[in-house]
């Protein structure tokens, strides 16, 4: 009995302690909530924004919530803010201004939420949005339609990258020769042609201007992006600007008055295109691979070693065919170089076995080092390269390793040197070796075995490579105007079969 007592006293405790909590936590609502307990509108949901041109569209869903009155969006860039107030109901806005200003570039901060007749708000829906304006990189990213732009005699000539879909129209306005204006209308036809040839006469001196529209994906607007004006300044493909390099030393921009002096010029060496060819604007002579000099009967059909490439045929094709109609070129090809070219274009020549007349330094005290040095039990016989015999050849030990081999002239004393000439070993034994032999050579001077300096414009100068092919290689004008003691040269080894080596026949100087 004494047990149920105890057991009906605590429960009555434990009642009382409960009421009194709940007595607290009301008087908390109480005070926090003021007369009645908080009840919040019901906010907006699935907030979308979608860009457009100079403006951000939102859309939203709206609480069935009685109390809304209104729907408010507002928009905020960096300190700068704006609002409006719609009607309920409304699910759609477009921003367009943002203090009564067209929308700038940036990342806005975008919300929305529900208005009662209080002025009381919902908790906001809150998202970014970024218009399209001018400085979007997308706007200026658009299709230009042109690559290049080249003028001669007042003829436009133009290169194209290729329509897209999303173009809806495309004009260039350029200044024709009376000074009227005149309008090139671009179309996909027009531009998958990949170059034309205006066929009027322009004046150059005025300023080309693209004019386009189009859409973006994910924009809900036709744009009209800003008018772009071309520049007529002579741009060369990295390529074409390195062969120039390696023949004339051009640094950086190439000089117009040296391109308009220029009427010839020669082509030796695979590179991917002819199209820069119509930055000279007085070019009558093109000559092509007359600089390769074989010595063997079959190099001209060695296709991997004896042929150099083009790589964009149609483009070279359109050049060659448009300076033949402007400035009546003519084109002359050696051997079988450039295979590709439209031979109605080509005037053949044959074999270039010929060599410059070149009056050769005397090597007979010269002497050569080595490094990695020579294989002590397999000597590779450098003194063969100056001994005037294209049988005998200087050839390193096969290593499993690649390697790159420095050869060191020493010719005793200083002298004027304006070039090298080397040849390449014939490979009579064992054609399938020629993968040894030299594709690319690098050339230093110096006087004193320290303060080497390059003697070529390139760093690395190409190499024709077929069995015995003769190179002729022109130092730059600052090493033909002074003296040097040291010639070294740097060749890298080239694979045969799991192996590496290289060999040459003969090297000389002159």
């Amino acid at each position: 009995m004494r047990i149920n007592k105890y057991i009906g006293i605590l429960l009555c405790m434990l009642t009382f302690s409960i009421a009194c909590d709940n007595e607290s936590l009301e008087d908390t609502y109480k005070e926090y909530a003021g007369k009645g307990e908080n009840r919040y509108l019901g906010k907006c949901t699935d907030l979308l924004v979608t860009p457009g041109w100079q403006r951000i569209i939102v859309n939203w869903e709206n609480n069935v919530d009685p109390c809304i009155q209104k729907v408010k969006v507002k928009w905020i860039l960096d300190k700068a803010q704006d609002s409006v107030l719609l009607e309920r109901g409304t699910t759609q806005y477009n921003i367009n201004q943002l203090n009564g200003e067209t929308l700038n570039d940036g990342n806005y901060e975008i919300s929305v939420c529900s208005v009662d007749a209080e002025g009381k708000t919902s908790i906001p829906n809150t998202t970014y949005g970024r218009p399209y304006t001018y400085a979007h990189e997308d706007i200026m990213a658009f299709n230009r339609i042109i690559s290049k732009v080249y003028i001669i005699r007042n003829r436009l000539i133009l290169t194209f990258l290729g329509w897209q879909n999303e173009i809806k129209s495309a004009s260039l306005e350029f200044t024709k020769k009376d000074g009227s204006t005149g309008h090139l209308e671009l179309n996909k036809e027009l531009v998958d042609q990949l170059f034309y040839l205006l066929p009027e006469e322009i004046n150059p001196s005025k300023p080309l201007i693209l004019h386009r529209n189009g859409e973006l994906i994910g924009c809900q607007d036709i744009i009209d992006f800003e008018p772009y004006e071309f520049s007529t300044d002579k741009l060369f493909e990295a390529d074409f600007k390195q062969e120039l390099k390696r023949q004339f030393g051009f640094e950086e921009a190439i000089p117009n008055n040296w391109l308009e002096q220029q009427e010839t010029i020669y082509l030796d060496w695979s590179t991917n295109s002819f199209i820069d060819l119509l930055h000279f604007p007085n070019l009558k002579r093109v000559i092509l691979g007359s600089k390769r000099y074989f010595t063997s009967n079959d190099a001209a059909d060695d296709a991997t070693y004896g042929q150099s490439k083009i790589v964009e045929q149609e483009a070279s094709n359109f050049a060659l065919k448009v300076l033949k109609e402007l400035n009546g070129l003519t084109v002359e090809r050696y051997n079988k170089h450039f295979q590709g070219l439209d031979n109605a274009l080509i005037e053949e020549k044959g074999n270039s076995t010929t060599e410059p007349t070149k009056t050769m330094l005397d090597l007979s005290e010269t002497t050569i080092s080595m490094y990695p040095k020579d294989n002590e039990d397999f000597p590779s016989h450098v003194e063969r390269l100056i001994d005037g015999n294209y049988t005998t050849n200087w050839i390193p030990f096969y290593s499993s390793d690649f390697k790159t081999y420095e050869l060191t002239f020493d010719l005793k004393t200083s002298k004027t040197i304006n070039g090298l000439r080397l040849a390449q070993r014939q490979f009579q034994e064992n054609a399938d070796e020629i993968t040894i032999a030299p594709e690319v050579i690098k050339i230093y001077v110096a006087n004193d075995l320290m303060s080497w300096i390059p003697a070529t414009y390139l760093e690395e100068n190409p190499l024709g490579k077929t069995k015995g092919e003769v190179n002729y290689i022109d130092f730059t004008q600052d090493v033909k105007n002074k003296e040097y003691r040291y010639v070294k040269i740097a060749v890298n080894s080239g694979p045969y079969g799991d192996l590496y080596s290289s060999s040459i026949a003969e090297i000389s100087f002159y």
